[in-house]
């Protein structure tokens, strides 16, 4: 029986030692750092145009709509539909200009970005996604 009890002990010190070590990994991974990724699965509810800002530099603005199902409380299924506006630059706006059309199914990459601005004297702010990646899922594609 003693033999059993230090042993017992002893796994339950090492158990202690290893979930600490653990803790104390975790703390320093997560200190000071924040994760900013976003992957979204919608349908477009406009077709993308792209633009040249005066700096010369191309951009496309564009929103999804992401739609989910669910069984409410009276268990009737539900629906629910949240927008998300999304930003993409450079190449990768290029890449989705006249590609794409209003209805289709696309998947985004990217990260949360917020931008504020003043109109008219009031001050306005809008968080959207800043695109990294866009993967067209509809099997045509708008041709150009």
């Amino acid at each position: 029986m003693g033999d059993l009890l230090i042993m017992a002990i002893v796994c339950g010190l090492f158990w202690f030692m290893i979930n600490e070590q653990g803790d104390q990994k975790r703390q320093q991974l997560t200190m000071g750092k924040s994760l900013n990724q976003v992957t979204i699965m919608g349908n477009l509810t406009r077709t993308p145009e792209l633009r040249v800002t005066p700096q010369d530099m191309s951009v496309v603005n564009f929103s999804l709509a992401l739609n989910r199902s669910y069984k409410g409380t009276n268990d009737e299924w539900q629906e629910d539909t949240t927008f998300v506006d999304v930003v993409a630059w450079s190449k990768l706006a290029e890449q989705i200009s006249g590609r794409v059309d209003k209805g289709n199914r696309v998947l985004v990459q990217g990260r949360l970005q917020s931008r504020s601005w003043e109109q008219d004297g009031v001050k306005k702010s809008k968080l959207e996604v800043l695109a990294t990646d866009v993967t067209f899922l509809d099997k045509e594609e708008v041709q150009e």
